[in-house]
């Protein structure tokens, strides 16, 4: 399978900063240094659970993209019942 050119649905790394962003924007900044100070705490208190799962979900990620030939899927969903089947909490972070 050729590499979609716009494939946020095979890219972890992507469902984590909206964690950390979501996070960080509940906590409003005052300046640059809060910032960055809350994207580390916040970075850091994303549970091991969620990273294990990312990684678990990526079969079936690939395998929806595939079925799609490379169109986006609606990973939001897809994430959602997922995770909700794993009975993950960390939802609660969002």
């Amino acid at each position: 399978m050729d590499w979609p050119s716009n494939s946020p649905d095979l890219n972890p790394i992507e469902n984590l900063w909206n964690i950390v962003e979501t996070n960080v924007e509940k906590r409003m900044p005052d300046n640059r240094g809060d910032l960055v100070q809350f994207m580390k705490e916040e970075w850091g208190k994303i549970p091991d659970s969620v990273l294990i799962n990312l990684v678990n979900s990526m079969k079936t990620r690939c395998e929806l993209v595939i079925e799609k030939n490379g169109e986006r899927i609606s990973i939001a969903g897809f994430l959602y019942d997922w995770l909700i089947h794993k009975e993950i909490d960390w939802l609660i972070l969002l």
